[in-house]
C-alpha cells in the first residue's frame, strides 16, 4: 500500500529480524508474550525505529508511544527521551494531544 510517497508493507517480526533494515515502525499489541515484546521493543530502540505499544502494559515502558483506552476513547503517551535517543522528534502540536509526555 502506498501512502504519500512511501510504500507500507506490514511484516510479522521476530526477535531475530534485522530491525535496522526491516522497518521504520513497530506496533506491538497485548497478545504478545512479555519476553518477545520486550525484546522487540528494546531491539528496535537501538535502531531508530518508532515503537508503538497498543495496550501492552506489561512492557510498555520500552516503547516510544503507548496507546491507551479511557472509557470509549483512545489516548496516547509519548516517551520523548527514548524518541530523541533514537533520532526521532515530535511536533509540539502532537505532544499537546498526548495524555502524558515523559522526558
Amino acid at each position: 500500500r502506498v501512502v504519500g510517497t512511501r510504500s507500507l508493507l506490514p511484516q510479522v517480526l521476530d526477535t531475530n529480524t534485522a530491525l535496522k533494515t526491516a522497518c521504520d515502525v513497530i506496533v506491538v499489541g497485548p497478545d504478545l508474550d512479555k519476553s518477545t515484546g520486550k525484546a522487540l521493543l528494546q531491539g528496535a530502540n537501538h535502531h531508530g525505529v518508532l515503537t508503538i505499544c497498543d495496550e501492552c502494559g506489561r512492557f510498555a515502558e520500552h516503547s516510544i508511544i503507548t496507546l491507551t483506552r479511557h472509557n470509549d476513547r483512545i489516548g496516547f503517551e509519548v516517551d520523548t527521551g527514548t524518541a530523541q535517543a533514537n533520532g526521532l522528534l515530535f511536533s509540539s502540536a502532537l505532544l499537546e494531544l498526548a495524555l502524558r509526555v515523559t522526558p
